[in-house]
């Protein structure tokens, strides 16, 4: 996957190794799933988005501006503050 930008991974192929390209909880469901199928219990495969596919949507139209823009005009120690502004 070095060099190759991924969006999408099954979870059959997250490990956690993967965590740095899917996050904390995917890698866990991916450990999860791969630790529980093999013995026959029943998991149902899913997939998770990766951060290759976040940078990607935040490049198009320059979302990533944006949203530092939005971002600078709030005290980021101001749980309160932050709290109302994503109510």
């Amino acid at each position: 996957m070095e060099g190759k930008l991924v969006y999408t991974l099954y979870f059959a192929q997250i490990t956690l190794k993967s965590l740095p390209l899917v996050g904390g909880k995917n890698a866990s469901l991916g450990e999860l799933f791969n630790a529980l199928k093999p013995k026959g219990i029943g998991v149902l495969d899913g997939f998770a988005t990766t951060a290759d596919a976040y940078r990607a949507l935040l490049a198009q139209g320059n979302l990533e501006y944006e949203l530092r823009s939005l971002l600078s005009d709030f005290d980021h120690d101001d749980v309160k503050e932050l709290g109302a502004a994503a109510s």
